[in-house]
Order: C-alpha cells, then sequence, then structure tokens
C-alpha cells in the first residue's frame, strides 16, 4: 500500500520544498491576502519554480488473468482540445471535459468555456463549446438521463448550464438565487439537483427543479457543519 502511495508523495514534495523556502511570516502574509485567483496564480509559480518531479522506480507484477477484474492502465493520452478541469463519463461511452476561457492557462475575461468530448472506440475529440458560461471549478453532477449539469464557476456566478449527450449542446439554464464557485452539487433520484454553500453562497442551499428553476431551501444547522475538521470558509 505504501507503494502505491509514493508517486503522490514524491509530487508534493517538491512544492512543499518550495513554499517552505518562503519565510513563515511572509508566506502568513500572503496568505491572509490572496483571493482564488491570487492562490492558483502562487501555486502555479511555485510548481514552475520547484524542481522537476521524477517518478520512482516502480514496477508492479503483471498478470494477465486480473486485467477482466481489476483493468490496467493503458499508454498515456495525449488531451489536445484542453486541459480538463471537469469530466463527467456519459452514457454513450463518450467522456465530456471542460476547462475554462482559456485551454492551458488560468482563465481571465469572458463568459465562456471550452468543451470537449473524447471517444475511448475511436479516440477521436470533438469540441462542443460553452458559450456564455464560464464552468471553471464549478459544481457538477449528471442528471438520472444522463445529462450533465453545471452550475456555478469563475468569478463567483448564477449562471447554471445543462450538456445534452443526445444532441452534444449546452443550454442556459435560469439563474441560481445565490452566486457560486467551488460549490457542491448533487443529483438527486427524483431528477432535481441539490447545491451548496461555495464562495459567494457559503450559508445556503438550493434545490433546481426542471419545471420551477432554482428555489432556497432553509433548515441547515450551519454551526454543526462549519465545526467540523477541515471546514472552510471561502
Amino acid at each position: 500500500m505504501n507503494s502505491i502511495r509514493l508517486p503522490c508523495l514524491a509530487a508534493a514534495l517538491p512544492v512543499a520544498a518550495a513554499l517552505a523556502a518562503l519565510a513563515p511570516a511572509a508566506l502568513a502574509d500572503q496568505k491572509a491576502h490572496l483571493n482564488h485567483t491570487d492562490e492558483d496564480t502562487f501555486s502555479a509559480e511555485a510548481q514552475r519554480l520547484a524542481p522537476a518531479f521524477v517518478a520512482p522506480a516502480f514496477q508492479a507484477a503483471a498478470i494477465p488473468e486480473d486485467y477482466a477484474i481489476l483493468g490496467q492502465w493503458g499508454s498515456v493520452i495525449s488531451w489536445t482540445p484542453h486541459i480538463p478541469v471537469s469530466a463527467a463519463s456519459l452514457p454513450d461511452g463518450r467522456i465530456l471535459t471542460f476547462a475554462s476561457n482559456q485551454r492551458t492557462t488560468f482563465p481571465s475575461g469572458v463568459e465562456f468555456t471550452y468543451a470537449a468530448t473524447w471517444n475511448p472506440a475511436t479516440g477521436q475529440f470533438l469540441e462542443f463549446n460553452n458559450s456564455s458560461h464560464d464552468m471553471f471549478c464549478a459544481g457538477i453532477a449528471m442528471l438520472p438521463d444522463g445529462r450533465v449539469i453545471v452550475n456555478g464557476g469563475r468569478n463567483t456566478v448564477v449562471l447554471a448550464s445543462i450538456f445534452d449527450y443526445r444532441n452534444n449542446t449546452w443550454t442556459r439554464l435560469q439563474n441560481m438565487n445565490d452566486p457560486r464557485w467551488y460549490n457542491t452539487t448533487v443529483a438527486l433520484p427524483d431528477g432535481n439537483v441539490f447545491t451548496a454553500s461555495g464562495s459567494g453562497g457559503s450559508g445556503t442551499t438550493e434545490r433546481w427543479n426542471s419545471g420551477t428553476g432554482w428555489s432556497r431551501l432553509t433548515g441547515v444547522n450551519w454551526n454543526n457543519v462549519i465545526a467540523e475538521p477541515g471546514y472552510i470558509n471561502i
């Protein structure tokens, strides 16, 4: 089990070393004044300055008869349309991924998202961009019928969109009541969607219904929520 965790640990050590090089007081002052965009930029710079990651030598024993049960890793796929931020496995076997309004860099500018599907049977990528919603780090869930709902996103917005895999289209939904970014979203068995918290929507929840749109929910004891270890109010 320890050998499986080695790559993650090795990847973390260079970044930790780069961050440790900063004086503790300076780092504390830096974190106190960062917003989401600055945090992303700061992390990217730390990664750039850190030594290149070198994977440790490790070779798991291959047992072909186990492949049908346990699976196996294939070759690396060059994800040419963009750097994926979120992904969904569609009912027809394709993979939907999307980034932001930039293909390979941190987002800035208009409400737009580069999105594409990948067909594992053919290796083909097809772009189906969302022209009116920057979905970077938004909430995401799959409805019972296979459509993918995305709500919130960069700039802490009230926007929400649905991707329909049957005709490869993005459709804007009614706006939420509260803006959200990094929110949690869950599809419910009855076809409704529950979303909670996130930057801009801390301490709030909403439910989406295909007929009535978004409605606020009440009754959550947020004192119990924020008392949980590791809770971060953004």
